[in-house]
């Protein structure tokens, strides 16, 4: 197979894909690329700084582009954290006491069941207008 050069100047990327399907040596006049494992372990290792600096710089960006929207009268932003972080939305007729309950960290909201308001219709029609039973 000649080349004729033609392909000696143009760069190539290989990646795990490549070494791990083709189980290839690849071996270069000035480079030796005969273990993958050892390409495998610095392509970790960079990828791991790559997302730790990924994730502190999406953090600070979180904390600093917040943009809160306008709220009706009724209620009102608080805040989990001192930094202004994690808005939370509560009624803005809460008195100190409530909305530090409301805001504790052990804090649970509660659900009651909904009380029935009407009675159930056989009760209401009379026995002598109901023809089936």
């Amino acid at each position: 197979m000649d080349f004729n050069g033609q392909f000696y100047d143009t760069p190539i990327i290989l990646g795990r894909p490549f070494l791990h399907t083709a189980k290839m040596n690849i071996d270069f006049p000035t480079d030796d690329f005969d273990d993958p494992d050892v390409i495998d372990d610095c392509v970790l290792e960079e990828l791991e700084e790559i997302e730790n600096i990924n994730l502190e710089e999406k953090k600070e960006e979180d904390h600093l582009n917040l943009e809160l929207k306008p709220l009706p009268s009724s209620l009102k932003y608080m805040f989990l954290e001192e930094n202004n972080s994690f808005p939370v939305i509560i009624a803005a007729d809460l008195s100190d006491e409530q909305e530090e309950e409301l805001l504790d960290e052990g804090a649970r909201t509660s659900r009651e069941p909904q009380r029935r308001l009407n009675p159930n219709m056989m009760e209401i029609i009379a026995n002598g207008l109901v023809l089936h039973k």
